[in-house]
């Protein structure tokens, strides 16, 4: 379950309940539509595969994510934007996940014909490295979280505040992305998240086992923060 409250718009209150949703019909891949009121991104496949559907299925989204994050009401101005994703986000170790993001990209190519494919902020079509620079947000804007479980004979509820920002850019665009890898040994997961984000911030896989990640300056520079829990 999600809920917004209207009076604490920047706050998103996440309480997963894993059976609702992952592997909720094994015939359902690649889908996205309103799911008990949610808005329910499914994947399927290999990471090339999954980052192909996510950016199909979201294109626009997607742009209007990133138009948003360097918009004058954003979380950073063009010029730092620019600076990130040309020179930081080229650098980054991607644990193995770039082949998600070229997906990503394959995607939003196929969906968007070049002249839908401009961010106006930039004022320029998007790139490969914009969307790593994406997964790196939390790495220039610290995430400002908090969690508490409740647990009563063997059954638990998880509860946690997403308290970052702008809350007019996330808590409008927020989405339950359900990602089924068909690589050997990978799990299914379950992570609320916003378009173009392949991040963990929020997640909890198969198994029941959850990973929130709150405020941290824990990891090493090249390393980013949203992808260390996948």
């Amino acid at each position: 379950m999600i809920s917004q409250p209207k009076s604490l718009a920047g706050i998103l209150i996440a309480v997963f309940s894993l059976s609702s949703f992952a592997l909720a019909d094994p015939k359902i891949h690649v889908s996205f539509g309103k799911e008990q009121g949610i808005p329910v991104l499914r994947v399927h496949g290999t990471a090339q595969e999954r980052g192909y559907a996510h950016g199909y299925l979201l294109a626009k989204n997607i742009i209007k994510v990133l138009d948003q994050i360097v918009g004058p009401n954003g979380m950073l101005d063009a010029q730092t934007f620019q600076q990130l994703s040309q020179t930081y986000a080229k650098n980054v170790d991607l644990f193995g996940f770039g082949e998600e993001i070229d997906g990503m990209l394959s995607g939003i190519q196929a969906q968007l014909p070049l002249e839908q494919r401009k961010v106006p902020s930039l004022g320029r079509e998007l790139q490969r490295e914009d969307l790593i620079a994406v997964c790196l947000l939390s790495d220039v804007k610290g995430v400002q979280c908090s969690s508490f479980s409740l647990w009563n004979h063997g059954q638990c509820v998880t509860v946690r505040n997403l308290d970052y920002y702008p809350a007019e850019l996330l808590a409008p665009n927020q989405i339950l992305i359900v990602e089924e890898p068909s690589e050997a040994g990978r799990m299914a997961w379950v992570s609320v998240s916003w378009p173009g984000s392949i991040g963990c911030y929020t997640g909890t896989n198969e198994q029941g086992i959850t990973v929130l990640m709150h405020d941290t300056n824990g990891n090493s520079p090249d390393k980013p923060q949203a992808l260390t829990p996948r």
